[in-house]
């Protein structure tokens, strides 16, 4: 499909995909123009609210700023539900199993799941850090927008992953500045804070990443499908897991829950667990809470060894090498 490019579009309230020919218009150019003034309005903001390398946690529930003044080491973890949209400079991570992703200023990277993830910054000085945002999202936020504004999401589309990096235009970058300006004055802030952040979701549905996030919050729903096996074997992720048993837990077939939970979360059930249990058994050792024997029984293995074996394969050393490295003081950044 020579010359084509694939496009979102909102038809009779319905969110679908569709591919449609690309010529460049004096709007898109405009657009641009617009976009990159409230990049440098944002990157102003930023800098004036973030002193210092690293999270400032903001007034407002679920708004985080992060500032970083140089690359990054990769740093692995467990990406919460949220829209991080990135103000200047550039990261380059993993999502799922071995899906690569890369954004930049302009662009944001969303989750509807708690998703394993590896990242680092690329490009980041002291004359230019890495900023950004972070908004705390979760599908029913999405989907209560959904409703309100009478979308619908095209229910035969396949699914698609619950990770995933888009292009912020200007309707929304205009948003993150308001949000982010508010916080001058904590009562505004605060008052504003819930309708913003559904002006926030709003854009995301009807801009031009409409589908991918609309529809990975429809199939990530705790209530069910892949969702709901995402929220089983989060809670019960110590436990052994049987795919059959949780196919039936979850009202589908054995192939349909693995070709669907690997199209949303970009790895296998068994694969998805194995992160969870590694994840916490990490936080368990570095909070001292565990030593590497307590850790591995605490969350599900049954041989030590087996559990060393698989925490140096995913964090490249030894459990108590690992701890020790990010005590002292390796430079890490925010997952988003």
């Amino acid at each position: 499909m020579r010359g084509a490019a694939c496009r979102i579009r909102q038809d009779s309230c319905t969110i679908r995909q569709d591919f449609a020919s690309a010529a460049p218009n004096t709007s898109t150019m405009k657009s641009d123009a617009d976009t990159q003034e409230l990049l440098a309005r944002l990157t102003a903001q930023f800098l004036r609210r973030t002193p210092s390398d690293g999270e400032t946690t903001t007034i407002v529930p679920g708004l985080t700023l992060m500032r970083l003044s140089g690359p990054t080491v990769v740093q692995r973890g467990m990406l919460k539900p949220s829209f991080c949209v990135v103000a200047q400079g550039e990261k380059i991570g993993q999502a799922g199993a071995d899906t690569t992703i890369r954004y930049s200023a302009g662009q944001f990277l969303a989750s509807s799941i708690n998703m394993p993830v590896a990242g680092q910054v690329l490009h980041a000085s002291k004359a230019r850090p890495y900023l950004a945002a972070v908004f705390e999202l979760c599908p029913a936020d999405v989907l209560s927008v959904l409703a309100d504004a009478k979308i619908q999401v095209d229910a035969t589309a396949p699914c698609c992953p619950a990770t995933f990096v888009g292009t912020a235009d200007a309707r929304l970058l205009d948003v993150v500045l308001r949000s982010v300006s508010s916080l001058d004055d904590e009562r505004e802030a605060r008052f504003f804070a819930p309708l913003l952040r559904r002006e926030l979701i709003y854009r995301l549905v009807t801009g031009p990443s409409a589908f991918a996030v609309a529809q990975s919050a429809l199939q990530s729903r705790p209530d069910d499908g892949v969702g709901r096996a995402v929220e089983w074997i989060k809670t019960h992720f110590a436990q052994p897991l049987v795919i059959d048993e949780l196919a039936k837990h979850v009202n589908m077939s054995t192939s349909s829950l693995h070709h669907k939970f690997k199209a949303t979360v970009m790895m296998g059930p068994l694969q998805y667990q194995k992160r969870l249990r590694l994840e916490e058994a990490r936080r368990l050792l570095l909070s001292g809470l565990a030593d590497a024997t307590r850790a591995a029984f605490d969350v599900g293995y049954e041989s030590p060894s087996q559990f060393i074996r698989e925490y140096r394969r995913l964090f490249g050393t030894s459990p108590m090498r690992d701890v020790k490295r990010m005590r002292d003081g390796a430079r890490t950044a925010h997952l988003g």
